[in-house]
């Protein structure tokens, strides 16, 4: 089916950055399984409640769970942004948060669920990307002061409608 296609759009969860060594939300052994034996709901702490009860506490939370620093682009995330390149590919839409199809060289993804790739400000939204964050260790805005946050969609708030609508588009023009 890939062989003789053109126009392919990739749909991809979080079996494709296993081999990553990202673990995956739900499963066995998953971030949320150990999150649980931990005695702490994941929901909540993934949750724009928590980051509006407890700013600190979320961002200690997120560099300790999941800033993901060594995770590299496994041959998958390659193969994808390899056939983008070839202009076989449209493009890749993810449900991961890892923001390893970019890291492979895929130019157009679509992530459902935001990316942990670029940060912004509670207060001002001045943005930062992971380098930065990484780098100068920042929990807080070097402009306010406010802690700042992975550009992830929590619970409690809504998918991205430019994201959904071009990931549409993209679905509607593949050949497979």
């Amino acid at each position: 089916m890939i062989k003789d296609a053109n126009q392919i759009t990739f749909f991809t969860g979080a079996g494709v950055s296993v081999a990553s060594g990202v673990p995956d939300f739900r499963s066995m052994g998953g971030l949320f399984d150990e999150i649980s034996k931990e005695g702490y709901a994941p929901e909540y702490l993934l949750s724009a409640e928590y980051l509006q009860n407890d700013p600190e506490g979320f961002v200690d939370f997120y560099h300790k769970r999941l800033l993901l620093a060594d995770k590299q682009p496994n041959v998958v995330h390659e193969w994808i942004a390899q056939l983008e390149h070839h202009q076989r590919s449209l493009g890749v839409i993810t449900q991961n948060i890892d923001g390893l199809h970019t890291d492979a060289g895929s130019a157009n993804v679509d992530e459902l669920h935001g990316t942990l790739n670029r940060f912004y400000c509670i207060q001002c939204e001045h943005k930062y990307d992971k380098a930065t964050v990484m780098a100068k260790h920042l929990r807080h805005c070097e402009t306010c002061g406010s802690p700042i946050r992975p550009d992830i969609v929590l619970y409690d708030e809504m998918l991205d409608q430019q994201t959904i609508s071009n990931a549409i588009q993209k679905i509607q023009a593949a050949d497979t």
